[in-house]
């Protein structure tokens, strides 16, 4: 089955409410999360009826658990919803989530198995897939064992992480922090996209959006220049980012800042100007900051292994393309001659077999921190390949295997 007939067996998403006029952070969108909320509580089971093993990740908008099912043992990963602060306020952000990840369906996008509830109807908890590999460790593990992706495996991914990005932006919905820690993978090799607490829908005409909403080593050029006006292509963009990164097991732009990373993009692809992206004369940082006339240095040069062929080489540069109207879309990607013309691929399930990785890597869980030095820790949802020591200490906290989920 070719990719393109693979994106066309899922259908549009119901995104209905979402679409009646919401605006950033509006009273409407307010009202109508809150309303889709009070819905999913009458749908909620008991989380009781999960046994907690220990916590696997913290992040802005919740807590991760490893659990399992009392009745079937099934495994699955629990995240608890910080949907209400301190003072009883209904998060908008938390609540997009759980709408997005309870519309969104599609087999390399993270599946929810159902919904529970605490003791009060502010504990809502995600039941989803137990995923035990995350992308950033397996690449980690890789480089630590001096191996490399070979042209097959890039493919392999690749391939999975398009059709994601595909069915996402058909239903208009960008993801806005896409990194090697929010990708995951399960047992049989098949890529889960997962942590949408940034995600947003992508309103048509475009419209204004919170500017800055992005990981500092995969944000595009727009983000990172702090524009309020930008779409789906602002997720390509860190998809070529990624993509280069399977190539080199190493970030293609490793900034230390907004503008340390802008400088890096800008020593590589050359300094943009208003002929190669119109409009970029504009962007809120660029009068503010004074930036270096740099000529591109190429991004061939960038990559350490020659492993990419010349229809790969093209996808990439097409998706970091410095004006997003002209930046490749997930739907065109699909498209591309890379996916239909590569004489070598491979198989989901035979992805970690290959690699030699099954074993080895699952028996290196939760001894080491995840991601590279100086990335951010992993808000992931549903992996567990490697914790920081923060995690390791709110699992001594939390118990350890056989107790109840509860908080």
């Amino acid at each position: 089955m070719n990719s393109i007939n693979m994106f066309e067996m899922y259908d549009v998403a119901d995104f209905t409410s979402l679409n009646q006029g919401t605006q950033d952070h509006s009273d409407n969108e307010n009202e109508e999360l809150l309303a889709a909320y009070d819905q999913y509580l009458n749908r909620c089971v008991d989380i009781q009826d999960y046994e907690h093993i220990k916590t696997i990740n913290e992040g802005t908008y919740g807590v991760v658990h490893k659990a399992t099912h009392k009745q079937t043992g099934e495994l699955v990963a629990v995240k608890y919803l910080k949907c209400f602060d301190s003072e009883e306020r209904f998060s908008i952000a938390a609540a997009r989530e759980l709408k997005f990840l309870m519309n969104l369906w599609h087999e390399n996008i993270v599946l929810v198995h159902e919904l529970a509830m605490g003791s009060s109807r502010s504990e809502m908890f995600i039941v989803m897939e137990y995923l035990p590999h995350q992308i950033r460790s397996l690449l980690d593990t890789v480089r630590n064992k001096r191996q490399r992706f070979g042209p097959e495996h890039i493919h392999c991914l690749m391939t999975q992480l398009i059709r994601a990005m595909a069915y996402l932006h058909q239903n208009r919905v960008m993801h806005r922090d896409l990194k090697p820690e929010n990708i995951l993978m399960c047992k049989d090799g098949y890529l889960k996209v997962a942590d949408f607490g940034m995600a947003r829908e992508c309103k048509q005409p475009p419209r204004q959006y919170t500017p800055g909403m992005c990981s500092l080593w995969y944000g595009a050029p727009e983000l990172l220049l702090l524009s309020k006006e930008y779409s789906t292509s602002v997720d390509m963009w860190s998809i070529g980012c990624i993509f280069a990164e399977f190539i080199n097991i190493w970030p293609l732009f490793l900034g230390e800042s907004e503008t340390d990373q802008l400088k890096k993009i800008y020593k590589v692809l050359g300094t943009p100007s208003d002929t190669v992206w119109p409009g970029y004369s504009t962007l809120p940082l660029v009068g503010d900051i004074t930036f270096d006339e740099y000529a591109p240095s190429g991004l061939r040069k960038e990559l350490k292994h020659k492993i990419l062929s010349d229809s790969g080489f093209d996808l990439l540069q097409r998706m970091l393309i410095y004006d997003p109207k002209r930046r490749i879309s997930a739907k065109e990607a699909l498209r591309h001659k890379y996916f239909d013309n590569e004489p070598v691929t491979i198989s989901p399930d035979e992805f970690l077999k290959s690699l030699d990785l099954e074993d080895d890597h699952e028996d290196t869980e939760s001894n080491t921190r995840s991601g590279s030095e100086g990335d951010e820790q992993s808000d992931s949802d549903t992996g567990d390949d490697e914790q920081s020591g923060s995690d390791m200490e709110d699992e001594e906290k939390s118990g350890s295997s056989g107790e109840d989920l509860t908080f």
